[in-house]
C-alpha cells in the first residue's frame, strides 16, 4: 500500500479535502420547525415584557420604601434578568 504524505498548502489554494457546499443541506421536520418558529414568536414578545418588568422594578428601587422592600425588589429584579431569554442567549458561548 502507497503511503500518504500531507502537506500544507499555501494560503488561497484549493484544499484536497471535498467542497461541503454542493451537498443537499439536511431537511428539517416541518412539525419540529413549526415548534421552533412558535417558541421564537413566543420568546420575541417575552422578551419585551421581560425587560419592562425590569426597567419597572429598577425604577421601584430608585425609591425607599424599607429595607425589606429593598430586598424584595433586588431579588424580584434578579429573577426577572436570569428568566430574560436574552440572558439566556449571552450565556450561551
Amino acid at each position: 500500500m502507497p503511503e500518504k504524505f500531507w502537506t500544507l498548502a499555501p494560503e488561497g489554494a484549493a484544499s484536497a479535502e471535498p467542497d461541503c457546499s454542493k451537498e443537499k443541506p439536511k431537511r428539517l421536520n416541518p412539525i419540529t420547525q413549526k415548534q421552533m418558529e412558535d417558541r421564537c414568536a413566543f420568546l420575541e414578545e417575552e422578551i419585551p415584557r421581560i425587560e419592562s418588568s425590569i426597567t419597572h422594578t429598577e425604577q421601584q428601587l430608585g425609591v425607599y420604601v424599607s429595607a425589606e422592600e429593598t430586598q424584595r425588589l433586588a431579588n424580584l429584579a434578579e429573577e426577572l434578568a436570569i428568566s430574560s431569554p436574552r440572558s439566556r442567549e449571552s450565556g450561551k458561548t
